[in-house]
């Protein structure tokens, strides 16, 4: 009976071990519970008091890749809401290739302006910091305008290429149109249409409207065929004369090189020079011009009027009479102005000036550059005597810009390889 207590007594005396340890490991377990919520609402509440201001649009003042995230968030929120791309201006068509670096440089920006994706960086933290992060990230306003940032991106991206598209027209186009500080002028109408399809605020305007009337002006040397020296200054007879006549039954008016300030008079005015004064000039241009009464300048070096391979002193005076030529200068000598002194010019530019007066018994107001070379030198000395000078560089002059250049007239070179449909593009 005493053995029986006995292990009775051992079972209870392990039994309330076994409660009281239970009872201290419940009590332990709910210590360590308790430290770990107090641990984990301290550790949340770093968490909002350290990404709050993300809600507020305000920058983070941490380091961490959480911080520079939303950092991220905050500058690419701002960068696309605070850009725009306005339609292509006039001063950018002016500086094509700056502009069209300057549109690829934002594009590339635009493309690095990225909203990185938070779950990428949540995955070391615990699932109670991860949703404390969470609902930091999805509160803010900044989050919330993720989908209408991109589609103003896309916006952004899609008016930038525009601009690059029009830009890149406009070098493929390039002979097709001049852009100055008011105004594209177009120059064909076919460019016209197409640029006025852009619908950009930029006056498009003709190349008449802009500058004013068209004057052409045609350099001549030879008529003959006959051909010496350089072949191509001597233009063939009969496509001479086809040229004349369309002149003359197409309604264009010929004028002296002095009468250019008239040319806004006349629908279709074109001047006709020639350079050297060659023989057939009298021989065989004149006679063609003659018959339809088209006025011409000839452009004569004096000290080379020897009657052979050049008119005679009489024949230019005829010509001068006749009412049809304008005489004018070549130099004396058909020197390169440009490589003698200042003196050395003056003799050609004046004597040969005062010799064309005293034989035709006219002023003479215009002169050619010999091979269309001067410097300023040549151009102070022709500003004191000459009212008009023509040059070898192609182009036609306008009648509300020429006055600007009276000493630096643009001709069309006519020569003995220049086609028919050149010559009606050139007078326009």
């Amino acid at each position: 009976m005493n053995k029986k207590k006995g292990i009775l007594l051992v079972i209870m005396i392990i039994g309330v071990i076994l409660i009281f340890s239970s009872f201290l490991m419940i009590k332990h377990n709910k210590e360590l519970q308790k430290k770990e919520e107090e641990k984990r609402k301290e550790r949340i509440g770093i968490i909002h008091s350290t990404y709050r201001n993300y809600l507020t649009g305000e920058k983070l003042e941490c380091d961490n890749n959480i911080c520079e995230l939303l950092n991220n968030y905050l500058d690419v929120h701002e960068k696309i809401n605070s850009f725009e791309v306005t339609p292509l201006e006039l001063n950018e068509i002016n500086d094509i290739d700056g502009s069209l670096a300057h549109y690829e440089e934002v594009k590339q920006d635009l493309y690095n302006w990225q909203y990185d994706d938070i779950n990428k960086y949540l995955k070391e933290y615990k699932d109670y910091e991860k949703n404390a992060f969470l609902d930091i990230y999805n509160d803010s306003d900044i989050t919330k305008s993720i989908e209408a940032d991109l589609d103003k991106k896309a916006e952004l991206l899609k008016r930038i290429e525009n601009n690059i598209d029009i830009l890149n027209f406009l070098v493929e186009n390039d002979d097709n149109f001049i852009s100055n500080n008011y105004s594209i002028v177009y120059l064909t109408d076919d460019f016209k249409n197409a640029f006025s399809s852009f619908n950009l605020d930029i006056p498009l305007v003709s190349m008449e409207q802009a500058y004013g009337k068209r004057i052409p002006i045609l350099m001549y040397h030879g008529v003959d065929d006959n051909v010496w020296g350089n072949s191509s200054l001597f233009v063939v007879p009969s496509n001479f004369e086809q040229q004349m006549d369309y002149l003359s039954q197409n309604g264009y008016t010929t004028l002296f090189l002095s009468e250019i300030g008239s040319a806004t008079n006349y629908e279709k005015p074109v001047i006709i020079t020639f350079d050297d004064g060659y023989l057939d000039m009298y021989t065989i241009a004149y006679p063609i011009m003659k018959a339809r009464g088209i006025k011409s300048n000839m452009y004569i070096i004096t000290s080379w009027l020897d009657g052979e391979v050049y008119m005679t002193p009489q024949m230019v005076k005829e010509l001068s009479d006749s009412g049809l030529v304008e005489i004018g200068s070549h130099t004396l000598n058909h020197v390169h102005l440009n490589s003698l002194s200042y003196e050395e010019q003056e003799k050609e530019l004046v004597e040969s000036k005062q010799y064309l007066e005293n034989l035709i018994g006219k002023e003479v107001i215009t002169i050619a550059y010999p091979y269309g070379q001067r410097n300023i030198d040549t151009l102070n000395i022709a500003k004191n005597y000459y009212r008009f000078a023509v040059t070898t560089e192609g182009g036609a002059n306008y009648s509300k810009t020429y006055a600007g250049s009276s000493l630096l007239l643009k001709r069309y070179n006519m020569q003995r390889g220049t086609g028919f449909e050149t010559f009606k593009s050139f007078v326009g």
